[in-house]
């Protein structure tokens, strides 16, 4: 009988076969969360300013919270971090290099003052939460990868000197209760729709950011400047200044479109608020024209709220209502008219006067007073018959008595 062949793999030529077989994993770097220790102002790349004795490595995620550390730094290089979370105040001062921030996003802690002054490239989907009563300044640009959503939930005030950009196929989105104000020049692609404004407040303050679309989208957006479309589907634009006096102008350099929401305008005694869709297209449907007059005007008085020099199409409305030409309507206690024919694609008011105030409104109806109190009223009559009655009734019974007592 022939003996049958063992199928036993020595060990040795297994292992060798794992080795073919497996790849080689690349070594990683070990991902720490590295906390700010130092006393003074130092370098990020001074080791001993960071409790892991380490300078930050890519995927680290930076902590700005030790009580007796240095209310600054100074960010020398390119790093690339997962994230950052200030704990308390701190300012991250610029010494050359980008900073890179992963999907572990900003936080702030509420009450605390913020500062990173160097570029900022994010990549990944990332929140950044700026906490209620902090103040978060980004004096240099912020860019995303292009392709992911950037969403800044603003309770405090997130303060953008440079540019916001997410190059014109990035998304980004303003929640949070707070405010986003945006300054200087410069564009800033963004693409789906725009800059969503969904909740709070994005201020221009004298931003010219035309490479920067809006969709406010539940949200408000205020302030004097130029932009790219300016479109509306909820919430309110309002062209305003930063002290809240005065008037102010919102230009577009994009077709706008307002579908809803409310368009806010200030008026005083001779000028208004407005806004100019620059050599492009302004279309209304279903958004409620709201004007406040922080001075009276002589009754007559003009106003060119909107305009758009490529065509203005549809209609504002009041209390729901459209507003066809030469309507009458009325807001925070004055009367106006509105004109579209007045100018060319154009919306003009009129100011028309006070809401008339009711002082009398109409009195019920008399209540009907009944007979029987009609024929009660002379009372003294009634009682005077009755103590006569009373008398008369008196003097029988004396007599009767009287002649009782005789007989």
């Amino acid at each position: 009988m022939t003996p049958r062949r063992s199928l036993a793999i020595p060990a040795t030529v297994a292992a060798c076969a794992a080795i073919i077989l497996v790849p080689s994993l690349p070594a990683y770097a070990v991902v720490d969360t590295q906390t700010w220790v130092n006393g003074s102002d130092a370098f990020w790349s001074t080791t001993t300013a960071w409790t892991t004795g380490e300078a930050p490595e890519a995927g680290d995620t930076l902590v700005f919270s030790a009580p007796t550390a240095s209310a600054r730094s100074t960010k020398n290089g390119a790093y690339s971090v997962a994230g950052i979370n200030f704990v308390r105040s701190h300012e991250v001062a610029n010494g050359g290099g980008d900073l890179g921030i992963g999907t572990g996003g900003l936080t702030t802690a509420p009450d605390s003052v913020v500062s990173i002054d160097a570029n900022i490239q994010t990549t990944g989907a990332q929140l950044w939460s700026i906490g209620t009563g902090s103040t978060a300044t980004f004096p240099g640009v912020i860019r995303t990868d292009g392709a992911s959503t950037l969403t800044l939930d603003v309770d405090g005030t997130m303060e953008v000197n440079g540019n916001l950009d997410a190059q014109a196929t990035g998304s980004v989105v303003k929640t949070g209760i707070g405010t986003i104000v945006r300054r200087g020049g410069a564009g800033g692609g963004i693409g789906n729709g725009g800059l969503s404004v969904q909740e709070g407040t994005f201020f221009l303050d004298g931003a010219d950011i035309g490479g920067t679309a809006f969709t406010v989208a539940g949200g408000s957006l205020t302030g004097t400047g130029t932009a790219n479309s300016l479109n509306m589907t909820s919430g309110t634009i309002s062209p305003g200044t930063s002290d809240g006096s005065g008037v102010a102008d919102l230009v577009a350099w994009g077709p706008t479109a307002w579908s809803g929401g409310r368009y806010s305008v200030t008026i005083n005694a001779t000028d208004s608020d407005s806004f100019l869709a620059d050599n492009q297209t302004l279309a209304l449907s279903g958004t409620e024209l709201v004007i406040v007059a922080e001075a009276v005007p002589a009754a007559g008085t003009t106003f060119l709220v909107a305009s758009a020099d490529a065509g203005l199409t549809g209609q504002f409305t009041a209390g729901g209502v459209a507003l066809a030409e030469g309507a009458e309507f009325a807001s925070n206690g004055s009367r106006y008219s509105v004109s579209y024919a007045a100018q060319p694609n154009s919306v003009v008011v009129t100011y028309l006067g006070a809401v008339p105030v009711v002082t009398n409104p109409a009195a019920p109806l008399p209540v009907p007073v009944p007979e029987l109190a009609a024929t009660a009223a002379p009372i003294p009559g009634l009682l005077a018959g009755a103590a006569a009655l009373l008398l008369g009734a008196g003097s029988v019974l004396l007599v009767t008595r009287r002649r009782t007592r005789v007989l």
